[in-house]
Order: C-alpha cells, then structure tokens, then sequence
C-alpha cells in the first residue's frame, strides 16, 4: 500500500473544484427558496456543516437574524462563482 500525500495547494485546487462543480449543479437544479439556515444551505451545497463553517469564516454573506446565520442564497452562489 502506498502513501499518497496532499499538499496544502493541492487540497485548495480540489476544494476549489467542487465548490465550482457544486455552483454549476445549483445553477443547473435551481431553487425556490432565497433564504436558507445553515442546515439547509450545507445540504443545498452538498457540504458538511465544517465545511460550511470554513466558508463563513472566508466571508461568505450572510445575516445575523435572532442568534441565527441566515444565507441569501443568489448571494451566496454569486459570492462562490467569485471565488474562482
């Protein structure tokens, strides 16, 4: 068995894919719901709740409602294609 290792450019290059990849498949499906909770938009991105943390802290929009992120979603797919 061999030892495969991912160096830190490589992992942002595959993150970076799939983020594109998941932009694309949201575009593509759409949505009819403009304001999601973290639960949701995590789901709606095909991405863990870590994840997701991991974008918010990069600077994802979102709004504080009543000690709850909500997450307009056009722009959240607006600020991910930006981020190519």
């Amino acid at each position: 068995m061999e030892l495969q290792v991912i160096t830190p450019e490589e992992i942002q290059v595959i993150i970076a894919d799939e983020l594109e990849k998941a932009v694309k498949d949201i575009n593509t499906k759409g949505t009819t719901k403009q304001w999601m909770n973290k639960t949701e938009l995590a789901n709606y991105l095909g991405i863990g709740r870590p994840g997701l943390n991991k974008l918010i802290e990069k600077g994802m929009p979102k709004v504080m409602f009543e000690k709850t992120y909500k997450f307009y979603v056009p722009d959240v797919n607006k600020w991910l294609t930006n981020r190519k």
